[in-house]
């Protein structure tokens, strides 16, 4: 059966608008935070040797670490970040619709090439606006690398596994794609370490047989997983993180537990469900009958255990974070979870449509105002979006200016400065602190080389 999307022109026209606010604001980028000390230390070595002081001092995601430091280095030469945004758009765009075409092939449904780039294209920007913080996610580099880039690593594996035909590149990308993950994030590392081998305990207690694909997957993960942990900066770091007992680790996780799903998923929920719509859409025309596994079970069985699932996902994820933080973590650290709940919502509303065969009760109305609501959601939350991030890069520009003006008049004293930066949208700010000690504040100083620290006024300007 070939895929009927509804209202294509304009969704299509949509998907691309999207991809150009995303690109646009990557323009407008630019360096905040951390990334003053990664381009210190990129400019005074190299990525590699880089690589091996965060890895020996505070941060050993090695992989992403790397990753990263290749595109600091490149922004030294173009002044730029807006490659690494490019090439980041490019790796999610491809991983994810490398998964969603196995997948429409998985259950017999035909499409063409600007059909499945619609498609992949409309579910990113539901993650995308799902994310927890898209500055972190997104928006900077070396938080970019360790959040987004493992999750499409694993969405091209995932690809493989969905496909029944294996081969020789199939054992290549497994151990690539594993490799790359465990040298990224923990939390979403150990998350599909703990899942991947229940799974395959399962499937060899059930048919006393093993996915190959998936074992050296595993293997490769854990490999690299090794080499990030037996790090000397993650010793280091450690010494900074709270030392608390395990009934307050318990309580914070449980806590944790309740305010994403009370607070943060219900929050996220009208961004995902416009991915979850296109999953009914699939799945109402999707040959009854030939999904052999779902033949058997109702909708609510379904529901019931793919929500089982998802929170056991949540569980595992938060878990390790709230055992070392003693608290829920930076939001970026959660960007897989965003991944899972617009996936969670996805499957639903897919199994939803496929038990619902030939029922046009709702495909009537969507057919009429889905594409209109999400082309109007788009143009209108990019422009306000890219609108914040001219406005942010120009006043950053400006300070960079003053700064430089400052450098070349000798200036030997305190810099205060008296304007704030404005609100940067879906960037990360570069704001200082009142705190010359500050780590941003003593970075940026260092990275700009100046004889002066410079500090916000507390009351200062917007």
């Amino acid at each position: 059966m070939n895929l009927r999307i509804p209202g294509k022109p304009l969704l299509l026209l949509s998907a691309i608008l999207f991809i150009l606010w995303y690109v646009i604001a990557g323009y407008f980028n630019r360096p905040a935070h951390d990334d003053f000390d990664f381009l210190y230390q990129v400019r005074e070595s190299d990525p590699i040797n880089a690589t091996q002081y965060y890895y020996q001092t505070w941060n050993t995601r090695w992989v992403a670490i790397f990753f990263a430091n290749l595109f600091y280095k490149l922004y030294l030469i173009q002044k730029t970040f807006i490659t690494f945004h490019i090439v980041t758009l490019i790796l999610i765009i491809t991983s994810l619709g490398m998964l969603i075409s196995a997948f429409l092939k998985r259950i017999q449904i035909s499409f063409n090439f600007s059909t499945l780039f619609t498609i992949t294209v409309l579910i990113f920007s539901s993650v995308f606006f799902s994310t927890f913080s898209i500055e972190d996610a997104y928006y900077w580099v070396n938080t970019t690398t360790m959040y987004s880039w493992n999750i499409a690593m694993f969405l091209i594996f995932a690809s493989v596994v969905i496909d029944p035909n294996k081969n020789l590149s199939s054992f290549i990308i497994a151990v690539f794609t594993g490799f790359i993950i465990g040298g990224s994030s923990e939390p979403f590392c150990i998350m599909l370490i703990v899942t991947i081998s229940a799974f395959i305990m399962v499937t060899l207690s059930v048919s006393n047989k093993i996915n190959k694909v998936t074992l050296m997957f595993l293997i490769a993960m854990l490999c690299s997983f090794a080499i990030s942990y037996l790090g000397p900066g993650h010793v280091q770091r450690s010494q900074f993180l709270p030392d608390t007992g395990i009934f307050l680790k318990a309580f914070v996780l449980v806590k944790s537990m309740i305010k994403l799903f009370i607070i943060e998923l219900p929050s996220k929920l009208p961004y995902a469900i416009l991915s979850g719509l296109l999953g009914y859409l699939i799945g109402t025309q999707t040959q009854e009958g030939s999904l052999h596994i779902l033949n058997k079970s109702k909708f609510a069985d379904s529901f019931i255990k793919l929500s089982i699932l998802f929170i056991a996902l949540c569980l595992i994820s938060l878990a390790p974070i709230a055992y070392l933080m003693s608290e829920m973590g930076p939001p970026r650290a959660l960007t897989h979870i965003a991944w899972l709940f617009v996936v969670y919502i996805f499957l639903n509303m897919f199994i939803y449509g496929y038990k619902r065969e030939g029922n046009s009760q709702f495909l009537i109305p969507l057919s009429r105002f889905y594409p209109w609501i999400v082309a109007t959601f788009i143009l209108v939350t990019g422009l306000g979006a890219i609108k914040k991030a001219y406005d942010y890069s120009a006043a950053y520009d400006e300070r960079m200016q003053l700064i430089e003006q400052e450098v070349s008049n000798g200036r030997q004293e305190t810099l205060v400065i008296t304007k704030s930066l404005p609100d940067p949208g879906w960037l990360h700010s570069a704001e200082l602190t009142p705190y010359p000690s500050s780590f941003i504040n003593s970075q940026m100083q260092k990275y700009l080389n100046t004889d002066f620290s410079m500090i916000i006024e507390k009351e200062a300007k917007k």
